[in-house]
């Protein structure tokens, strides 16, 4: 009897934490992870010049995409932590250094460890975080937010389905 093998099919389900390359951005990388991989902000070298325009036409490409009005906005980080820590460490700070009474984070006690992080951090610095529960099908309800709502806050939604 010939045994037949089993075909399996798998399904990454983890993209929170990484995900594929599109193929077209890998093939626009090759060249920079091959033999132009100087460090753009180098220039005084031919490899850092090719990486320097690469790192700027992605801008370009970018704010045309997303229809931006400043090229120098678009900010590259390592991943999803870096822009997280980045994005709610300095809006919060930004914000609080105009108006010293708009110190208050809303967010939920399941987010991203990165955003929970970020909002122990900004604790440290004065600012009041409510972290919201989410009920029992895992959903935080609009009315708890609503409840929770002072005048000066900021929210932090990373799980909205």
């Amino acid at each position: 009897m010939k045994s037949r093998k089993k075909k399996i099919s798998r399904f990454y389900l983890d993209s929170q934490a990484t995900t594929m390359i599109d193929p077209r951005v890998f093939d626009k990388m090759i060249p920079y992870m091959t033999y132009v991989y100087g460090n753009s902000h180098s220039r005084n070298h031919f490899f850092g010049w090719e990486s320097e325009n690469a790192v700027e036409e992605a801008r370009e490409n970018i704010i045309r995409l997303i229809n931006g009005k400043n090229n120098k906005e678009i900010i590259f980080t390592s991943g999803a932590t870096e822009s997280n820590n980045l994005a709610i460490i300095g809006i919060c700070t930004y914000y609080n250094n105009i108006n010293k009474n708009k110190n208050h984070i809303i967010t939920s006690q399941i987010e991203h460890k990165c955003i929970l992080q970020s909002c122990r951090y900004l604790q440290t610095k004065g600012f009041e975080v409510t972290y919201l529960k989410p009920n029992q099908k895992g959903i935080i309800e609009l009315e708890d937010i609503k409840k929770k709502h002072k005048t000066k806050y900021y929210t932090s939604f990373i799980y909205i389905c």
